[in-house]
């Protein structure tokens, strides 16, 4: 499948262009070629491995879609799939262009010494492009934007779905019960599902109405489990040791009197 292997060259050519760039701005800040090495193969090392379980495991559970969201791992697997997500893209090519802004930066101070006037607007520019960087990463999360290029269109909704979705007669309602503190393995899964929910509510014209739930609370939780959505436990590896957590990633639809549900979303 080409469309796949392109996504895969693309995923590993953007990866390597974002520690690349954390290389040479780690460089800037060292004098001596062995203490750059050290620190630039330790700090790509911690960048990639964010968003694993070992490390959100020992975070609170509302950092933990921040640090996946960091990870570059993730975005590295869904352009690898083979589907060209704005969203992914952005990431590398804004996370590349800051690592590189603040080597230049490094390299600008040096150069000019006396000269901060001129330093100093650089300076300004580069914090006004990073914070940019970090508001369009958290407005990019909602806008969607993909080229599916796999052979058979894996990921693209097929002509008699969107047919269904457009002529539906009466309100369709779909809650997705999600844990707030899901494992990191499982967010790929999660944003995946949320875009496909996105696109149903585009399409049926307001017929579908869309509700996260976190399944915390008791009610909720036996909201869920009254519509078939069971309570599953994952294993995350944490602190040293294997742990089993419980949690929620169910999906219900009702349509009338009539009710579907999902247990567990794979």
């Amino acid at each position: 499948d080409w469309g796949v292997v392109f996504g895969q060259y693309l995923a590993a050519f953007a990866l390597a262009g974002l520690l690349i760039s954390l290389g040479i701005f780690i460089s800037s800040c060292f004098s001596n070629q062995i203490s750059s090495l050290v620190v630039t193969g330790v700090a790509v090392l911690l960048f990639l491995i964010l968003g694993f379980g070992m490390i959100t495991a020992m975070l609170p559970s509302f950092l933990v879609p921040w640090f996946n969201a960091l990870s570059p791992i993730s975005h590295y697997e869904s352009l690898g799939r083979g589907v060209i997500d704005l969203r992914d893209l952005w990431y590398f090519v804004s996370a590349t262009v800051v690592f590189l802004g603040l080597a230049y930066l490094q390299l600008l101070r040096r150069r000019l010494g006396n000269q901060k006037q001129e330093y100093r607007r650089f300076k300004l520019g580069v914090g006004l492009f990073l914070g940019i960087v970090v508001l369009s990463n958290i407005i990019g999360a909602w806008i969607p934007g993909r080229f599916d290029l796999t052979q058979d269109k894996l990921y693209t909704m097929s002509p008699s779905t969107k047919k269904i979705l457009g002529e539906l007669s009466d309100v369709v309602n779909i809650n997705l019960y999600v844990s707030k503190d899901i494992p990191g393995q499982f967010q790929g899964v999660l944003r995946e599902t949320k875009d496909i929910l996105r696109d149903y509510q585009t399409l049926s014209k307001g017929n579908i109405i869309i509700a996260i739930k976190d399944p915390s609370s008791p009610e909720v939780a036996q909201e869920a489990q009254s519509l078939g959505i069971r309570q599953v436990q994952f294993n995350v590896v944490g602190k040293g040791e294997l742990q089993l957590k419980n949690g929620f990633m169910g999906l219900a639809v009702s349509f009338g009197d009539q009710k579907e549900a999902i247990p567990f979303i794979q």
